[in-house]
């Protein structure tokens, strides 16, 4: 979708599925979320999904949930699913998954919330993740 610029949410708010705040300052953002975050508590999913994306959706709009989802339609418990991130809009789907693997770029708070860390993106992390990780335990 091509970006739509508002001086306020007000009339949108309730037909938006997703706003997302886009900066050149990560550190910007960075200061945004926490006070988004502190003020909307629970009533909202706010997290960055790269560091020049604020997204803020519903608050059952967010990978944790979409874990719990895929779970549910193919019949598993959520300890059986493994999931892979580097942002901190993955933090939540690592919360919900039976083990997390967080990318070698990613902040630290989010290699915090991991099991494991792997490679960079540049190094092939993903890859070797699920060579390592993630094929092993592939029935």
């Amino acid at each position: 979708y091509a970006p739509v610029v508002v001086d306020h949410f007000g009339p949108y708010v309730g037909g938006a599925t997703k706003i997302v705040g886009s900066s050149t300052r990560a550190d910007h953002l960075k200061e945004t979320e926490a006070i988004m975050r502190e003020r909307l508590g629970e009533r909202a999913s706010v997290s960055l999904s790269q560091a020049y994306y604020l997204d803020v959706t519903h608050q059952d709009a967010n990978k944790g949930m979409a874990v719990m989802a895929l779970a549910e339609l193919y019949d598993i418990e959520p300890d059986e699913i493994a999931t892979i991130g580097d942002m901190e809009n993955d933090v939540r789907m690592f919360e919900k998954s039976g083990f997390a693997i967080a990318m070698g770029n990613a902040n630290d708070r989010v290699k915090a919330r991991a099991n494991v860390v792997t490679g960079t993106n540049e190094e092939g992390g993903w890859a070797d993740a699920v060579k390592r990780y993630v094929l092993p335990l592939a029935p």
